[in-house]
């Protein structure tokens, strides 16, 4: 019997309570694989993501200094490094992911992983600093959580009934969206921006929400973080044609070098809601191409001796696991063997 989201997250604090990642930590050691966790927001219960890719600083300064306390925390270039020459060394390494490129990693995240004493990568979308294009994604998430009545979006969306909920409105969006190319999705974006504003919502650039100001990227990479690459306008990379993909992968690359005056070595491919369909062999071929030393996925798993680095499997993190789900879903990290990338997306959709 398949559990619920709600149960699967009972379940995992229940585990943390008797001490399971305890147990498993003190059981296993891990010289030939390390987990690279993924992060999103950090902020207090902002309008622009949604729960599932948030954290709260209270919490994100906890985990860290869980992970220092636990585990042997090193940088994403480090790690790569280690894993790619065969030479991991020391055991339980772990490293730490941002994506999408929020305001908040710059002014809330950052001071508390220089208080820590540790790296991350940061995967900035790459026209929203450059050019000042709005990030659609905060700005679609504004949209449904300031909006009364979904009733326009969910004509024009060819929904059979009336969108309830903020978060149900976003999903449906996203389902039209995610697989269209470059120009259909402007203009579906568009579209269903009118539509919730027709229905009350607020629409705007969300400019608090991302670190539009060239300078908040700079300030990451002088505090010594990674800066990388996550798409010139973050489009699902496997529904685009051969020209976009290039497109896409290479104009964030040397966008953001141009701006930093440094190499871009790393990036993260943009999730969907279909995972691992969101790449496929096509898309990381594209990104080695493209100059890439590492490319990070929404796959599940551990990112193990061996594994091809424009592919690394990541693990979650966001608001709904709380402290003790925390534990367990790393520990639970080490030990899950990530799936394969598809030869094409449609194989795994």
């Amino acid at each position: 019997m398949k559990l619920t989201e709600a149960a699967r997250r009972s379940g995992l604090g229940a585990l943390g309570l008797l001490g399971g990642a305890a147990i498993l930590r003190r059981r296993e050691r891990f010289e030939d694989r390390a987990v690279v966790l993924a992060y999103h927001s950090v902020a207090s219960s902002p309008d622009y993501v949604s729960e599932g890719i948030t954290a709260s600083p209270d919490h994100f300064d906890a985990q860290l200094a869980y992970l220092k306390a636990h585990y042997n925390v090193v940088a994403l270039d480090e790690l790569v490094a280690r894993i790619s020459s065969g030479s991991l060394g020391e055991d339980r390494c772990v490293a730490i992911t941002f994506d999408d490129g929020y305001a908040d990693n710059c002014k809330i995240a950052l001071p508390i992983l220089e208080r820590h004493g540790l790296r991350a990568a940061f995967f900035v979308t790459s026209d929203p600093v450059v050019k000042g294009a709005p990030f659609w994604v905060a700005r679609m998430h504004r949209a449904v959580n300031t909006a009364t009545d979904f009733a326009p979006l969910s004509e024009l969306l060819g929904q059979k009934k009336t969108l309830k909920t903020s978060a149900a409105a976003f999903n449906a969006v996203c389902a039209k969206v995610n697989w269209m190319g470059l120009e259909d999705r402007k203009a579906l974006i568009q579209a269903a921006e009118d539509a919730l504003q027709a229905g009350g919502a607020t629409i705007n650039p969300a400019p608090d929400a991302f670190m539009s100001d060239p300078d908040m990227i700079r300030q990451l990479k002088d505090a010594g973080m990674i800066v990388g690459a996550h798409s010139a306008t973050h489009p699902i990379l496997a529904s685009l044609d051969q020209q976009d993909l290039t497109e896409e992968l290479r104009r964030s690359k040397s966008d953001l070098e141009a701006l930093l005056g440094s190499s871009v070595l790393h990036m993260a491919y943009p999730n969907g809601r279909a995972i691992p369909s969101n790449i496929d062999a096509r898309v990381v071929e594209a990104a080695r191409d493209a100059g890439y030393l590492s490319a990070c996925t929404s796959i599940r798993g551990a990112f193990r001796q061996g594994d091809d680095p424009l592919a690394i499997p990541r693990i979650a993190v966001n608001a709904r696991l709380g402290a003790h789900g925390f534990k367990w879903k790393l520990e639970q990290g080490f030990r899950t063997r990530a799936e394969a990338v598809p030869l094409h997306w449609r194989d795994a959709a």
